[in-house]
């Protein structure tokens, strides 16, 4: 007899919006609005850790997603950790009017006094390829005329540096607060017996530095630390590259489903480091905007 798989409590019941005036965070039904929807549950209670310590106007409280499913999860390494714990899809999924229903629900905050952070997004890859960076790129430009209170937008893609996507987030860093981040989980090709990587380590470090090159403020993420050859003089050469900040994180397995329950087995042959010990090396270099756990660095700015 099989088993039923329940769906888990995900997304947040209200969505958090800011007064302009005040700084202080609303809490409204997201069912009024298009584009930008309320964050997974443990993204809120991250938000709300993060409110304690950070200025009101640098937590991010919502999401925007440019398709329905990642159809990357299913068949490169970040899939076998992803805490997301989403249903991948091989097919794209896209969300082909994404940018004009941003743009509707931008004029209503507007209309309202409110302001919204962003983190782009949750469950989904932004910058798969194909279609899904088409809209991706179109949700950017609308988001120029404009602008969220702040945007990070984190791919585990080099899409995310190519030269029309670039472009987009320096003159959308020209408006407000935009940090652009890249995930490493290692900084080897090798993945042993697991799925490859989208792209490799080489293009998403070219990805990065082609990104800080034009001004935008960038994020490495090397979480979780699944094993490095070498992570001081990899971390080394995102400092010598321009890197804003740098994100760690162990590999996570407490989370239900998804990505959760194949990270019981992942091992890519490498000894992998504690946060402790991540975090001592990379503060050894001076990154303007610190280092932290994914805890703070996916729903604050700096």
């Amino acid at each position: 007899m099989a088993t039923a798989t329940l769906e888990p409590a995900y997304s947040t019941e209200d969505l958090r919006l800011l007064e302009a005036d005040s700084g202080e965070f609303t809490a409204v039904s997201p069912d009024g609005f298009q584009a930008i929807e309320a964050v997974p549950e443990f993204a809120a209670r991250w938000a709300d850790t993060s409110s304690l310590v950070h200025d009101n106007r640098d937590v991010l409280t919502a999401t925007v997603n440019s398709s329905g499913a990642c159809p990357i999860g299913a068949k490169s390494l970040c899939g076998q950790y992803c805490f997301a714990h989403r249903s991948w899809s091989a097919s794209t999924s896209p969300r082909k009017d994404t940018a004009e229903k941003y743009t509707a629900d931008a004029k209503k905050l507007a209309a309202n006094g409110k302001e919204v952070g962003i983190f782009m997004s949750y469950d989904t890859e932004p910058f798969p390829g194909g279609e899904i960076c088409r809209i991706s790129r179109e949700l950017l430009r609308h988001m120029i005329e404009h602008p969220p209170r702040a945007l990070l937008v984190h791919s585990h893609t080099a899409n995310i540096g190519l030269e029309p996507v670039v472009e987009l987030l320096a003159e959308l860093s020209k408006k407000t607060n935009v940090i652009a981040g890249i995930g490493f989980e290692t900084d080897t090709d090798n993945t042993a017996g697991n799925r490859p990587h989208h792209h490799c380590v080489q293009e998403r470090f070219d990805a990065l530095a082609r990104l800080s090159a034009a001004g935008v403020k960038t994020q490495a993420s090397t979480t979780p630390l699944l094993g490095f050859t070498d992570y001081p003089t990899f971390i080394k050469r995102f400092h010598d590259a321009g890197t804003h900040r740098i994100m760690i994180g162990e590999l996570r397995k407490e989370f239900v489903g998804g990505g959760a329950t194949r990270a019981n087995g992942l091992d890519i042959g490498l000894e992998p480091l504690s946060e402790d010990e991540a975090r001592e090396i990379c503060e050894c270099h001076d990154f303007p905007g610190g280092v932290d756990i994914r805890e703070t660095f996916y729903v604050t700015m700096s």
